[in-house]
């Protein structure tokens, strides 16, 4: 996550670099990541390039787009940050399923005893309100027993 954090500044630099070496015609240039293809140059398409090699100067790339006057390709800075860095979003994503999964795993393995204590916690829960209840409106203290019925002896109406 720290290499994607810093993507933004790298990515500038990296375009700042491929402006350099544009044609003087081509005004702005960026680095865009593009999620399973990588790292792509993206400027103004001009049209005395159009399908014969990128704007720059003499270097072919590996893939051309033409997208709405704007032209894609990788060259050899965004080369290297496919090979340095890869799909580093894609990667995040993997990584945080696998720890997601294993959790899941783990959780599983335990259910049993997670769902006993939950049950315990459930009951505390109940005895604590019938006691407060009973505190906050003077009745009697109940009796806890072991049986699954509740029996009510000597009950108090408070109207």
């Amino acid at each position: 996550k720290k290499d994607f954090s810093e993507l933004p500044v790298l990515m500038t630099k990296v375009a700042e670099q491929e402006l350099i070496q544009l044609d003087r015609r081509v005004l702005e240039c960026n680095v865009m990541y593009l999620p399973q293809l990588g790292y792509f140059v993206r400027n103004s398409f001009l049209p005395i390039y159009k399908g014969i090699k990128c704007l720059c100067t003499g270097r072919p790339g590996i893939l051309n787009l033409e997208i709405t006057a704007k032209l894609y390709y990788k060259s050899n800075y965004t080369k290297e940050l496919d090979r340095l860095l890869g799909d580093t979003q894609s990667e995040i994503c993997d990584h945080e399923s696998g720890i997601m999964h294993s959790l899941q795993n783990t959780i599983l393995q335990h259910v049993s005893v997670l769902l006993k204590a939950l049950n315990f916690a459930a009951e505390i829960d109940c005895f604590i309100s019938i006691s407060s209840f009973s505190k906050d409106n003077n009745l009697v203290f109940p009796r806890f027993v072991n049986d699954k019925i509740i029996k009510k002896k000597k009950k108090q109406n408070n109207q």
